[in-house]
């Protein structure tokens, strides 16, 4: 993902109402590894 990628993610998923799809790309973008099962439990 290149700077400006990364600034529209930053934007799209700060900048609007709380969208979980959006949080869960940029969790996955920033942590690189994360493995999101029906068991995965968000606290």
């Amino acid at each position: 993902m290149d700077k400006t990628q990364a600034q529209k993610l930053i934007r799209d998923t700060f900048e609007s109402p709380f969208a979980k799809e959006k949080f869960v790309r940029f969790i996955k973008e920033l942590l690189n590894r994360i493995e999101e099962t029906p068991t995965t439990v968000y606290r």
